[in-house]
């Protein structure tokens, strides 16, 4: 399950639910969300970077009392993500 982790640091994270116990989230492939302004008449662009580029590991623990709130991403968001990690993915493979 895609979940949508809004961190305190501010940060938002999307990424598959590996794991989920009493303290923490283990998110598989997590993806940061970032935005970009485009001016006064524009909406904001939407991108998604990868959270940890240089991380032997795909999955990433993160502890429940650094996370202000969870929701689920709506559908378009989720498309979005799937196809960025299918990318990313190839990108990660080509480096080893």
């Amino acid at each position: 399950m895609l979940i949508l982790l809004k961190l305190s640091s501010g940060d938002e994270v999307l990424g598959h639910i590996k794991e989920e116990n009493e303290d923490s989230y283990i998110l598989e492939n997590p993806l940061k969300v970032l935005y970009q302004l485009r001016g006064p008449t524009r909406g904001p662009v939407v991108y998604l970077h990868q959270l940890m580029p240089f991380a032997d590991d795909n999955c990433v623990s993160f502890s429940k009392k650094h996370i202000l709130f969870t929701a689920n991403p709506k559908r378009g968001i989720n498309n979005y993500y799937n196809s960025v990690a299918i990318v990313t993915g190839k990108q990660i493979g080509r480096a080893h």
